[in-house]
């Protein structure tokens, strides 16, 4: 089966807003990969959008139009003060996501 997408929009309303996410990342990857949900703006979306909730494990495939390597998504991440991000996750590991 193939992995569910999804949309993500965060709005930071100051540049001290912690988007409270920490990610991981191979080398060669195309991707990020949600390692934990902190406290921070992610876990608001989260509240307010359970069904499309940010999950660990989930993977960042593109920030704000941008699919390249993962430090360039990174860097778009801190710098954008709206993020949307592009999400992905097994189907295996979530068969109630909707959209």
């Amino acid at each position: 089966r193939r992995p569910l997408e999804w949309r993500v929009t965060i709005r930071r309303a100051s540049d001290r807003d912690s988007l409270g996410m920490k990610l991981g990342y191979n080398g060669d990857s195309k991707s990020l990969v949600v390692r934990m949900v902190e406290r921070g703006l992610v876990q608001e979306w989260n509240r307010a959008h359970a069904s499309e909730a940010v999950l660990p494990h989930d993977r960042i495939l593109v920030v704000n139009g941008i699919r390249g390597t993962p430090e360039q998504m990174v860097s778009a991440l801190r710098a954008s003060p709206e993020c949307v991000l592009e999400m992905s996750r097994p189907a295996e590991v979530a068969p109630g996501l909707g959209r």
